[in-house]
This record gives structure tokens, C-alpha cells and sequence, in this order.
């Protein structure tokens, strides 16, 4: 069973009943903070023990971090691609590397930059339309 416990579960150990009357669970130290403070557990699991959907702020939190997950990758891999590009071509300088190979690699590697430059281009239009829209959404026609 103890293998089993993952963090954030509540650990109940019997105890005696203070009247006498067999055993009730103890507290843990945990469990006694959380009772005495239910946002000692955290805003999650309160919302979580109460039964309180996740709001749109939230959601709207997780995408805009998707997103900046996506457009940091994005960016990460042009980054790499330029890197690999001038390695490369110092490769070629030292007569280390065939110049048609480095061709062929130069080729892959500036491709693989523009469709990941491309990717960041279209997630960022496509958050900026969402985040316009949502704007222009709210927004009174007169």
C-alpha cells in the first residue's frame, strides 16, 4: 500500500476514539493544516474538493502558455538550424566535409529553419486573430 501513495494523497492511520468507541482516522500534520486552512492544499485541489469546474481564466492561462511553449520550440529550432548552418560551412573551411554533402546538410537544415519559422508564424497569427477577436468581441458597435 505504501508503494501505491503518490504525493498529494491523505495517509489515514486509526486511532483510538477519545469516548472509547473503536477507532476514528487521524489526522495527519498534513491533513490538520488543510482542515484548519482548506488553501494550505493549494488553489487546485480546494477547488478540486469542492467541486468547482475549472474557469475560463484558467483555460485561457493553459492555451496562452501552450502557445508560448510552442512559439519558444518555434524559435529554439530556428536558433539550432543557424547554429548547425555555420558549423557546416566552418566544417567546409577546414576541409573536414565534402562540399556536396554540405550542400545536401545546408539544403535540410535551411529548410527545416523556414517550416519552423513558419510554424511560430502561424501560431502567433492565429493567437493574435484569437486574442483580436476576442477584443473586437467585447467590444460595442456604434
Amino acid at each position: 500500500m505504501a508503494g501505491s501513495l503518490r504525493p498529494g494523497h491523505l495517509v489515514h492511520i486509526a486511532r483510538p476514539h477519545p469516548e472509547g468507541r473503536g477507532t476514528e482516522p487521524a489526522l495527519t500534520g498534513y491533513e490538520s493544516r488543510v482542515a484548519s486552512d482548506p488553501s494550505a492544499a493549494g488553489p487546485r485541489s480546494w477547488a478540486a474538493a469542492h467541486n468547482e469546474p475549472v474557469t475560463a481564466v484558467e483555460n485561457a492561462l493553459l492555451v496562452w502558455l501552450v502557445i508560448g511553449i510552442g512559439i519558444t520550440a518555434g524559435v529554439f529550432i530556428v536558433a539550432r538550424a543557424a547554429i548547425q548552418i555555420a558549423e557546416v560551412g566552418y566544417r567546409v573551411l577546414e576541409k573536414r566535409l565534402d562540399p556536396q554533402v554540405a550542400t545536401r546538410q545546408t539544403i535540410l537544415l535551411t529548410l527545416a529553419m523556414l517550416l519552423a519559422g513558419l510554424a511560430v508564424a502561424v501560431i502567433a497569427a492565429i493567437s493574435i486573430a484569437f486574442f483580436l477577436g476576442n477584443l473586437l468581441q467585447d467590444a460595442p458597435l456604434q
